[in-house]
């Protein structure tokens, strides 16, 4: 998934980001399934885009 995100160039003021990875287990060891997983809110910004052009 990284090699294609480098071949991405985001348009105008867009932004491409990566999910990060959902948590599975616990600090506990107990493992969750993936019906009780919360959905990914956090990630990392791989590329930006030049801006929006004024016309």
């Amino acid at each position: 998934a990284a090699a294609v995100a480098k071949r991405v160039i985001p348009l105008l003021d867009r932004v491409l980001i990566q999910r990060a990875e959902a948590v599975t287990k616990t600090k506990g060891g107990i493992v969750i399934p993936e019906k009780a997983q919360a959905k990914v809110l956090k990630g990392t910004v791989v590329a930006i885009g030049p801006g929006s052009r004024n016309e």
